[in-house]
């Protein structure tokens, strides 16, 4: 072993590796080198051309370079993408509320029925008896009368003008519209409503046969759902004469 002062391997001679040496590769304290933390200039330390606070291209705190008051600020990159974001998110609303389907209304819900006075002098009653009848001669089937004004009195022990609700139906024709959707089974059955109103005229309520149209219905379904229209439309005339 040699007991040279400045051969290559000493840990304090002015060499290549010596860790306090000075002008070396790799001492931490030396300067000049290339990854001294305390180094002027160099690349691997703190405070040089990569350190965080001083004034090159990647430290945060500089002035005027890439990340300081430059179009990639990441404050303002943030901003921008929750804005962005938040934009998005109203156009989407926006969208679902365009694309809804129109809502109801009560001048849309009137045209979605008919109202037929009955002729002076007939009375609730004889309009229910009628119904009944004119659907035998119609040959299609009376499946209920449902006499809500009596069910009012019942409950509430008071007297209540007439009002009732008759079902009628074609099983087939039902089973076919009840085929394309499931929804459509809420107007099955036909209905009639009898009902004196408070001006003391009896009048018959029922849908109007273009909803059936407005169903776009096949013309499988429709063909029959329409013949259903005009037996009701048959009901519904003889009835408000008081006919039998």
């Amino acid at each position: 072993m040699g007991s040279a002062t400045a051969e290559n391997w000493s840990p304090w001679g002015n060499h290549n590796y010596g860790p306090f040496g000075g002008n070396n590769a790799f001492g931490p304290f030396g300067a000049g080198t290339n990854f001294g933390p305390f180094d002027g200039g160099n690349n691997g330390h703190p405070f040089n051309r990569f350190g965080p606070m001083n004034g090159n291209n990647m430290g945060p705190f500089n002035g005027g370079h890439n990340w300081q008051n430059q179009s990639f600020n990441p404050m303002q990159a943030a901003q921008f993408a929750a804005n962005s974001a938040q934009q998005a998110a109203s156009n989407t609303v926006a969208t679902a509320e365009t694309a809804e389907s129109p809502k109801m209304t009560a001048d849309l819900f009137m045209q979605m029925i008919q109202v037929t006075e009955v002729d002076e002098g007939i009375t609730g009653p004889e309009v229910d008896e009628s119904i009944m009848s004119m659907a035998t001669n119609e040959s299609i089937l009376h499946v209920a009368m449902f006499p809500l004004s009596e069910q009012i009195k019942n409950v509430t022990g008071k007297p209540y003008r007439h009002l009732s609700i008759h079902n009628i139906c074609d099983a087939a024709t039902a089973g076919k519209i009840a085929d394309i959707d499931d929804r459509y089974a809420v107007i099955l059955p036909c209905r009639i409503a009898v009902v004196e109103g408070k001006d003391g005229k009896i009048r018959m309520i029922s849908m109007n046969p273009d909803v059936m149209h407005a169903m776009k219905l096949p013309e499988d379904a429709l063909g029959p759902a329409m013949d259903v229209a005009e037996k009701m439309n048959a009901i519904i005339e003889g009835a408000k004469e008081g006919s039998f």
